[in-house]
């Protein structure tokens, strides 16, 4: 594939590239400059801005169901009077849907790799499949309460079944987070990572009570205690980390793990912290994420990376902080967390582009073009969307579904999870 006078922008260096055309052989950015060939499938590129596809580095995407479920709560209710009770209600097939609407939701707003942390992930794994989209997945485990061992013997079987079996999925091993799975459970989980070489991700550190629960358990901070336990490096993915102290984010940087920043879920709860600029100045590794979209509402990384710069201006009460070129650079940053060469346009990185519409007026003047990225793109504006080399998404559709079918199916499931058979949750937030 060959597309012709076409601009590139890349994130990791700010660097824009204009009238260059870029050579796709199989999944891989051949070469990107003057091309004077001839190829059987010739792209036009005049009228597009062509920016590397997105990372949403933790989600839960079949919550799409679930979307406007709990408003205006505190997370407390949130989790123990309505989610937790409604996932009780997940039957066969509903993940499969709501990954179908979310995933679909990514892919139209620019977002070509997810790291999916929710249930029955052989569901999700079916509909990444059908969707084209780069997923990791790992499947929640609790480690304790009901069903806790059918829990732990499911994921483990999807983790065996299906390593290895596409180009575009890996797994992980998703342990919910030190305020709900045992010591004994994590030291198992670090031992299955030091056999695997798995990637673990999980939640740790989201509100001041799991800091506090977590020294008066074990005299440490949430983040020095799963260091303690092994599970601090660089195969870690910690989602959220949002009150991880000083210390922690010098840990964090030291063991070169990974933190997935959520912001409009902690502004949601009313939760304003200036995790952002002190991860920034560490350079620690940190990139953006939405969350699910019953507590984020929508799946948008721009938007989400929107909302992290304007929350670390507010959180320190300078709008100095967060500067536009420091925040639009972390797009780059899932690359390290899938350790595959995502996330830019240059030769020998997969073929995952998002093609913009270079007449958009949000986009123009281009006299800052990363900025007006950052603050002003719509997904609107993204016309075409490739995944390893395949577009999965063209002029407003995602290709190969009818998306209405999948609607309708996704709103009779929804209906019968919001009914609270039961009032007690899952797990206790708390």
């Amino acid at each position: 594939m060959l597309i012709k006078n076409t601009t590139v922008v890349n994130f990791d260096d700010l660097s824009i590239l204009e009238s260059v055309d870029i050579k796709i052989r199989g999944n891989l950015i051949e070469s990107i400059g003057k091309i004077e060939e001839v190829d059987n499938e010739t792209i036009d590129g005049s009228r597009h801005i062509l920016m590397p596809g997105l990372t949403n580095a933790h989600a839960h995407t079949a919550m799409a169901l679930l979307r406007g479920a709990a408003e205006d709560t505190t997370s407390t209710e949130w989790f123990n009077e309505h989610i937790w009770i409604y996932e009780k209600n997940i039957d066969k097939g509903d993940i499969y849907i709501g990954t179908l609407l979310g995933g679909a939701e990514m892919i139209a707003s620019g977002i070509t790799t997810v790291f999916d942390h929710y249930f029955n992930m052989d569901e999700a794994y079916r509909a990444y499949t059908e969707l084209g989209m780069r997923a990791d997945l790992s499947y929640t485990m609790f480690g304790a309460g009901e069903g806790a061992d059918k829990n732990f013997d499911e994921a483990m079987n999807f983790i065996e079944n299906f390593s290895d079996k596409s180009d575009l999925i890996t797994l992980s091993l998703g342990p919910h987070s030190p305020y709900v799975c045992p010591k004994q459970f994590f030291e198992r989980i670090a031992k299955i990572q030091s056999e695997t070489n798995l990637k673990v991700h999980l939640h740790i550190s989201e509100e001041p009570w799991q800091v506090e629960k977590s020294i008066k358990e074990f005299s440490l901070t949430p983040i020095k205690y799963i260091d303690s336990i092994g599970l601090l490096n660089e195969n870690t993915i910690l989602a959220h980390a949002y009150f991880a102290t000083d210390k922690e984010l010098e840990l964090i940087k030291k063991k070169n793990a990974n933190i997935a920043h959520a912001p409009k879920t902690y502004l949601r709860f009313s939760w304003v912290n200036d995790l952002l600029p002190r991860a920034l100045e560490r350079d620690v590794n940190i990139t953006f994420a939405t969350d699910g979209a019953a507590s984020n509402a929508n799946y948008s990384i721009i938007e989400a990376g929107r909302f992290s710069a304007i929350l670390g201006k507010v959180a320190t009460n300078s709008p100095k902080i967060a500067k536009f070129e420091e925040v639009v650079r972390l797009f780059s940053h899932g690359e390290r967390f899938l350790k595959k060469p995502i996330g830019k346009i240059k030769p020998n990185y997969l073929a995952d582009i998002v093609f913009l519409d270079k007449y958009s007026p949000r986009l123009n003047p281009q006299d800052n073009i990363f900025a007006n990225l950052l603050y002003a793109l719509s997904e609107q504006d993204i016309k075409k969307v490739m995944v390893n080399g395949k577009f999965v998404y063209e002029d407003g559709k995602i290709l190969g579904f009818n998306m209405e079918d999948i609607i309708r199916e996704a709103n009779k499931i929804s209906k019968r999870l919001r009914v609270k058979k039961s009032g007690k949750p899952l797990q206790n937030f708390g």
